[in-house]
């Protein structure tokens, strides 16, 4: 329901996330250290491209480096999942 809709938008607030051009690695800034679970990115029609379990990725502070498996450029969506809930970011990809 509506609730559900509420927290989730609160949750995809907490997170800041930006590419590093130089080694293709998304970044991930977790202000409030969230603890996220897995996060998946996807194109615009909805297929998964990518998959990463989190605690196999790179921690950095509160920042989570992600690497890509050379992705095109353009629109995708990541999904952050964690205990609170599922956080959708739409984001930009230009290498």
């Amino acid at each position: 329901g509506s609730e559900m809709c509420i927290r989730d938008r609160v949750l995809a607030s907490q997170f800041y996330i930006y590419t590093e051009n130089a080694s293709q690695d998304i970044m991930i800034v977790n202000a409030d250290e969230v603890q996220i679970e897995n996060v998946q990115l996807y194109d615009v029609l909805g297929k998964q491209i990518q998959a990463w379990d989190i605690t196999l990725q790179h921690k950095e502070g509160n920042k989570l480096r992600l690497k890509t498996n050379k992705t095109s450029s353009g629109i995708y969506y990541m999904k952050l999942k964690s205990r609170e809930g599922v956080a959708e970011k739409k984001i930009y990809l230009g290498f």
